[in-house]
């Protein structure tokens, strides 16, 4: 049975799991890119088998990035604030609202759910009832609905539902009525690509949207284009153009300098987490 032990420098900042046969330590802390004093080499027995279970499972959460995606969704009434948006609640007025998540993916039923979650709870009902999923091609695709995440009676910011949305690189705004919408109304660091949707109806009653793109950091827009009117009519050829979009608009969000440092400085604490907790 392989061992795997802990590796730090002088200073105690740097450590790293590694697993194998001595010889081959020395490599492997190069190929982490940690250079340490030969001299300071110590090497702790780490004989808990959960760590390789652990390390496993932060890896496949680096490969989930490319095939799972969870999107926020945020509904809009005319010239409403951003804790106005978060405090809409299911109803009548949310007609065309209902009518666009039905379009872009399924209602599920969130308990006893087993495919990707999108962090969503699937045991005990404390992020709602339902949400919206679709497989697209390859990826699996959550929607982080308001309105379908649970509302909290008095508060105003509605932090459970931020906790989700605020969290997600995009954010679909589904805007009723003509009043401008403004990006800087989203205040989330991490809400990086804010897609505004809007429903319109020709005159022989046929439902088209019209969609709008802002990136806050300008990472350059991602295929397909938007063409110069930016209306659609509601079929499957638009389905596919928004899903396409939307995946690849995070994808290319995710590969900026600024966000990977984000995931660097993620993937460090949860290292360190699992050090402090198999060091002893």
């Amino acid at each position: 049975m392989k061992k795997t032990k802990t590796e730090r420098d002088k200073k105690g900042d740097s450590r790293v799991m590694v697993a194998g046969h001595k010889k081959k330590k020395k490599k492997a802390l190069e190929a982490a890119g940690i250079k340490l004093n030969n001299n300071s080499l110590k090497f702790r027995l780490v004989k808990d088998q959960k760590l390789a279970k652990e390390l496993c499972s932060l890896e496949t959460q680096q490969v989930e990035f490319v095939t799972n995606y969870k999107f926020g969704v945020l509904f809009c009434l005319p010239g409403q604030s951003e804790n106005q948006m978060f405090n809409n609640v299911q109803g009548p007025h949310c007609a065309d609202f209902d009518e666009f998540l039905n379009f872009i993916g399924d209602r599920i039923t969130l308990e006893k759910w087993t495919d990707f979650r999108g962090g969503l709870d699937v045991k005990n009902n404390t992020t709602g009832r339902e949400s919206i999923f679709t497989k697209f091609h390859n990826c699996n695709i959550m929607f982080h609905v308001s309105t379908l995440l649970p509302y909290t009676e008095g508060d105003e910011q509605q932090v459970e539902r931020k906790r989700h949305i605020g969290n997600d690189v995009l954010l679909i705004i589904f805007k009723e009525g003509d009043t401008p919408f403004y990006p800087n109304l989203i205040t989330s660091n991490f809400n990086n690509i804010i897609v505004v949707v809007s429903k319109l109806t020709s005159e022989d009653s046929r439902t088209f949207y019209r969609i709008a793109f802002a990136e806050k950091h300008n990472e350059g827009s991602a295929a397909p284009h938007l063409p110069e009117i930016p209306i659609f009519p509601r079929d499957e050829h638009f389905r596919e153009f928004l899903l396409m979009k939307l995946i690849n608009s995070e994808r290319t969000v995710m590969k900026s300098r600024e966000f990977r440092n984000k995931l660097s400085r993620a993937r460090l604490d949860q290292l360190r987490i699992l050090v402090n907790q198999f060091k002893d």
